[in-house]
């Protein structure tokens, strides 16, 4: 089952802190191998969250290391700051070339596939949104920010679950 993490905005929607935690309990609380994957680059990413750089050393092995070129070499360059349009453009493109043998994979060796989508809609967060299981959109407690999602991504609600954060327990939308 691949569940897709994804909101409309960029920033504070804590869209990867979400899907960490999601798939922590349910990696915790079932018996279901979860496997975590982002189609992005970004400075939160997934591994930082589940493993901290200050504990890198326990993945530590003897053995060699190898450099791959498609996917992993253009992240490798992301990684090591060539962050242009060009690059994200390439990534892209690489990435929808291999999704659909990808995600066969992915979901031949784990049950859950929690997948950290771009806030923009580009082709492997578009393509993705469209081959998932369930999407968790994730929104902050704005009105203006979900008043603009409500009315422009209609197509998103029919396999939506909603999580709302940055609480606020003042708010007038707030049941009482």
């Amino acid at each position: 089952m691949k569940i897709a993490f994804w909101s409309h905005t960029r920033e504070g929607a804590c869209v990867t802190t979400n899907l960490a935690c999601m798939a922590a309990m349910t990696a915790v609380h079932s018996e279901k191998k979860c496997m975590l994957l982002e189609n992005h680059y970004s400075l939160r990413n997934i591994g930082d969250l589940m493993l901290p750089s200050e504990r890198i050393e326990c993945l530590r092995e003897q053995g060699q290391y190898y450099n791959k070129y498609g996917l992993e070499h253009l992240l490798k360059e992301l990684y090591s700051g060539k962050n242009d349009a060009n690059m994200i453009d390439v990534f892209n493109y690489e990435f929808e070339l291999v999704r659909e043998t990808l995600f066969q994979c992915l979901e031949e060796a784990a049950d859950l596939l929690f997948v950290d989508t771009e806030s923009n809609r580009n082709l492997s967060t578009t393509s993705i949104l469209s081959d998932a299981d369930l999407i968790v959109v994730n929104l902050r407690q704005d009105t203006k920010m979900l008043t603009e999602f409500f009315e422009n991504h209609p197509i998103i609600r029919n396999k939506a679950f909603f999580l709302i954060g940055k609480y606020q327990p003042n708010h007038t939308w707030n049941l009482r």
